[in-house]
């Protein structure tokens, strides 16, 4: 629904952008996002995915808890004093 993926917006922190989201809603509704993360470092970037799994974990307690090793990196690109991760996640919706 629009509320889940409005909710799952609001769990983004300030540095990340949405690229794509999709809401599938079958017998196993589910969420895939693609986001890009602009951090100034590795620590920052790191620091931001620790921010948004607990944000998304404590929106949506129901659904299985989503870890780091459940978010794929994608392409990373370098600009002047940042860099900009791409990220894509699942999150099962119960």
């Amino acid at each position: 629904s629009w509320k889940t993926m409005v909710d799952l917006a609001g769990c983004l922190p300030v540095n990340v952008r949405i690229k794509e989201m999709m809401l599938l809603v079958a017998e196993n509704p589910n969420l895939n996002m693609t986001c890009v993360v602009r951090a100034e470092n590795m620590s920052d970037f790191r620091s931001t995915l620790s921010t948004l799994l607990e944000n998304i974990g404590k929106t949506f307690s129901l659904s299985p808890r989503l870890e780091k090793r459940d978010i794929e990196l994608g392409e990373v690109l370098h600009g002047q004093g940042y860099t900009d991760y791409t990220i894509q996640f699942e999150l099962r919706l119960l």
